[in-house]
């Protein structure tokens, strides 16, 4: 799942929401408009993934493509 987020900072960032096959649940933030791209964090979630999808479809599914 990719998320695009414009900051109250200024710059944008992407993130990115990914499972692994063990069930670890990854989160890679992303500044893809600096040269070269920034990675501005990134962790491990204590989250079900599947859950989490679930809820963001459910409330921003008119923002969703």
């Amino acid at each position: 799942m990719i998320f695009y987020r414009k900051r109250p900072s200024g710059y944008n960032n992407y993130d990115f929401h990914y499972e692994k096959e063990d069930g670890t649940y990854l989160v890679y933030a992303i500044n893809l408009d600096k040269k070269p791209p920034e990675l501005i964090n990134a962790f491990a979630a204590e989250k079900n993934f599947k859950n989490f999808a679930k809820a963001v479809a459910k409330r921003y599914w008119k923002k969703m493509i």
